[in-house]
């Protein structure tokens, strides 16, 4: 089972002391993840 929490924010994201550093994408230009994370985007983004 996978959660997904979705919000809005404002702001440049930048890594803390969990990430080496963050970064926005496009949904069309996003890049290769790990696990069920690349399934889970495209669910989210057909409105599943």
């Amino acid at each position: 089972m996978s959660v997904v929490f979705v919000a809005t924010a404002e702001g440049t994201p930048k890594g803390g002391d969990d990430a080496k550093s963050a970064a926005l994408f496009r949904k069309d230009n996003i890049p290769s993840l790990a696990f069920d994370h690349e399934k889970i985007l495209a669910n989210y983004f057909s409105g599943k």
